[in-house]
């Protein structure tokens, strides 16, 4: 598609009122959000036409009189029915926000099965957010969980793995979106910056170890506050979250060889024992050990002291029994 035409007029646009604009920004906190959805496929680009263009009885290779294509769709795009997998529209789109003032967008979003378009729409909204970093956009997932009920009634589900599916598809949104440094967050490293900052003005000069689950820009803010502190992630939250992606069968096995990683003396045997672990349950749960590989930075600091003390430190649960 050429875009080039219409971001040169944006520009110009931008050029003659950019004066305008600046008199008006709105100084609050508040953003401006708009709802993106990601689930249109045409021809040109998929060699098919998507649902969302035809909607069962609608064809977009019919041409009308006025020379638009038949579309399942109340407004016609000025560039014609699109394709959200488009890296060119992609880009188009990302860079037509950023200039009109656009902070970032909802994304509606349907899992991670590969069941009617979700496995489409799911690849497409990793796409667009590549370009949302580009831009400097923020982003956030509308997750439709009524996703869950149309594939227990279509039967590619069982009503008894619906409540894992649902544990399973939020573990991955956590692993893969909301760790993201653009995702909207309320707790980011603003918010922990402030709460070490409060803290360290209150007489608290050093903390040695600080041990926490994997709180959205606490690492950042430590290493602003307290840049000496040992950062240590807790490794109970990472086994549960581990075991969460492990069939029911072979739990007791799997938490067994992961023993051998957080229990092991050294880095090096701990290594040695995430190796074997992989090489054993790698293929059957890669989501499972992926884990572990991507946390290992996080997890790893406690290798560096004794037994006695990585007791005190690998978990935040002593912690959390006092406020339960």
């Amino acid at each position: 598609m050429k875009f080039k035409l219409m971001i040169f007029i944006i520009f110009i646009g931008i050029a003659n009122c950019a004066e305008v604009s600046n008199n008006n920004i709105d100084k609050s906190n508040k953003k401006l959000l708009a709802h993106y959805m990601p689930w249109y496929m045409s021809k040109p680009f998929s060699d098919r036409w998507g649902w969302h263009w035809t909607m069962n009885h609608y064809n977009p290779d019919e041409i009308q009189p006025n020379g638009q294509r038949k579309i399942a769709s109340h407004y016609y795009p000025i560039i014609g029915p699109y394709d959200s997998g488009d890296p060119d529209l992609l880009e188009c789109q990302t860079l037509l926000m950023k200039f009109a003032g656009i902070d970032g967008i909802i994304i509606d979003w349907y899992g991670i099965k590969d069941f009617y378009d979700y496995d489409i729409i799911n690849r497409n909204t990793q796409k667009i957010i590549k370009f949302l970093e580009k831009a400097g956009l923020k982003f956030a997932i509308c997750y439709e969980d009524q996703s869950i009920k149309h594939m227990v009634n279509e039967g590619h589900i069982s009503g008894q793995e619906a409540i894992k599916h649902g544990q399973e598809t939020m573990l991955w949104l956590q692993e893969n979106f909301f760790n993201n440094q653009n995702y909207l967050k309320t707790e980011s490293a603003k918010y922990w910056l402030s709460v070490l900052t409060d803290i360290k003005n209150r007489g608290v000069k050093d903390i040695l170890i600080i041990t926490s689950d994997n709180l959205p820009g606490i690492q950042d803010a430590i290493k602003a506050v307290y840049p000496e502190s040992v950062y240590q992630g807790c490794v109970v939250h990472l086994i549960r979250n581990t075991l969460r992606y492990v069939s029911y069968k072979d739990i007791k096995a799997f938490s067994s060889d992961m023993k051998f990683i957080y229990k092991a003396p050294t880095e090096e045997s701990a290594l040695k024992a995430f190796d074997e672990l992989k090489s054993i349950r790698g293929k059957e749960y890669p989501l499972a050990v992926g884990i572990w590989e991507r946390n290992w930075n996080r997890i790893s600091a406690m290798y560096r002291f004794t037994e006695e003390i990585r007791k005190l430190i690998y978990t935040t649960n002593a912690i959390e029994s006092i406020h339960s």
